[in-house]
């Protein structure tokens, strides 16, 4: 794994490679995104040619939607840099990558992220499959381990208020009996 003080270098000899007309957050992310995931990746769930749609595919549509996509690319290559000592972040990167629709892997990414910038110690945990013991996270909080499951709706889902609850109710069994739990 390569030491935070050995990245901010790489980063700037690499942005100083880049043509100055080329030089954006994009090009940097971009990069950053095709190390960790490979090319092919990147290739299936940003070109904007490919006819699946998918919550990275760079789109030509309103800027809303480009300023979305935008920020996925810039908080995922985000999350890649600063989330990289975390425990259980090459599992979790492994999964996104053999992943059909990586969007699950990214809310919990996201998630972690937020733990990692409060300074929550915490831990990616492998999913196990089976029912009191299939969660994300492991967070310690007042000393004491919680288990922490995070939930993502894909965004071709059809949100309601019946979908949210219906989630929530048959999740409640992923976390251990015991203990507290959460939800994110």
């Amino acid at each position: 794994m390569v030491e935070a003080s050995e990245t901010i270098p790489q980063l700037i000899a690499l942005w100083n490679q880049i043509p100055e007309e080329y030089r954006s957050d994009f090009t940097l992310c971009f990069d950053i995104i095709r190390e960790s995931m490979g090319v092919d990746w990147l290739r299936k769930h940003f070109d904007p040619d490919q006819k699946e749609t998918g919550v990275f595919k760079i789109s030509y549509g309103t800027t809303e939607e480009e300023a979305t996509r935008n920020y996925r690319v810039i908080d995922l290559a985000e999350c890649l840099i600063n989330l990289k000592d975390v425990e259980g972040i090459q599992e979790c990167l492994s999964r996104m990558r053999e992943a059909e629709n990586p969007e699950a892997s990214y809310a919990e990414l996201h998630i972690a992220k937020m733990l990692y910038i409060n300074r929550w110690p915490f831990r990616i945990v492998k999913p196990r499959g089976k029912r009191g013991d299939d969660y994300d996270l492991e967070i310690i909080c007042h000393n004491q381990t919680r288990c922490g499951d995070t939930k993502c709706k894909l965004e071709t889902t059809e949100l309601s208020s019946a979908t949210i609850e219906k989630t929530l109710k048959n999740s409640r069994d992923q976390l251990p009996p015991e203990g507290p739990g959460v939800f994110s």
